[in-house]
């Protein structure tokens, strides 16, 4: 499924001072699943004191997560795109000097958290609109972009060699400049390979997401949470066969029961 180090990469993060990375991590993905006992309200608190200073932060992948978590939980009237991005430009920043490969590599679920924040400031359309409305320059009418949108939609079991070939056009077209092309469309055009082989993760798609990430480099994070497109979701889909073979690779797991003297018990059970 997936090729490179087994489990976890050192962005991944290890035990620092107050913070047990590996467990905070542990307990997040539980709260995202639904599972109970996953209470992070202490990392919230120390995560919402702490300033993001990437050269400073022990580990940046966990401090963005939480920070991102301690926004979509937070109180929602009034949270627009733009409040919303104002809010997080410090983070969508760290974000940029982390690179997306990092974030993806880390196991941290980064843009899991940026695609809910996306639904939420966008009210109830979010990525399940069919139509790309946007001031960002070439995304209005975007003929991919709205394709791509109801792919993801309804899943890559509808998807198939027609998104690869409008795919490789579209960034035929944005290579020769013959027309102004929309930035988040083209990064998915580059992720399209990627997330039509769920759940292989591999160098190549690493590679896809180093050529992504420069498209939307200049853009605020207000400008993509008020498009409505699927890079993000993309982005999801394919941080999640990391993180599907993070988990699978027994970095999360943990042997919960007593250990007696001398005895070595390795259970890969899922805590």
């Amino acid at each position: 499924r997936a090729s490179g180090e087994g489990g976890l990469r050192k962005e991944g993060c290890h035990r620092v001072g107050a913070e047990d990375w590996p467990d905070v991590l542990r307990r997040f993905i539980r709260l995202l699943d639904g599972g109970g006992g996953a209470f992070l309200a202490p990392e919230l608190g120390r995560a919402a004191e702490n300033i993001l200073d990437p050269a400073e932060v022990d580990c940046l992948p966990g401090r963005l997560s939480l920070r991102l978590l301690l926004l979509l939980t937070g109180p929602g009237e009034g949270l627009g795109p733009e409040a919303a991005g104002e809010a997080l430009a410090a983070e969508w920043e760290a974000l940029g000097r982390l690179g997306w490969p990092r974030a993806v590599g880390s196991g941290w679920p980064i843009f899991r958290m940026l695609r809910l924040l996306q639904r939420r400031v966008a009210g109830a359309g979010g990525e399940e609109e069919t139509a790309v409305e946007s001031s960002v320059p070439g995304c209005t009418e975007d003929r991919f972009g709205s394709m791509l949108l109801q792919q993801v939609r309804h899943g890559r079991g509808s998807a198939g060699g027609s998104l690869l070939a409008s795919g490789a056009g579209y960034l035929h077209a944005a290579a020769l400049g013959a027309a102004v092309r929309c930035p988040l469309s083209v990064a998915a055009a580059f992720l399209a390979p990627a997330w039509l082989r769920y759940p292989v993760y591999d160098a190549e798609t690493e590679e896809l997401l180093r050529l992504a990430e420069p498209q939307v480099r200049d853009l605020e994070l207000s400008q993509i949470f008020a498009t409505s497109h699927a890079l993000l979701g993309v982005l999801d889909d394919v941080a999640s066969a990391y993180q599907a073979f993070v988990i699978d690779s027994g970095a999360l797991y943990v042997d919960l029961r007593p250990r007696k003297e001398n005895e070595s018990v390795i259970d890969y059970t899922r805590h």
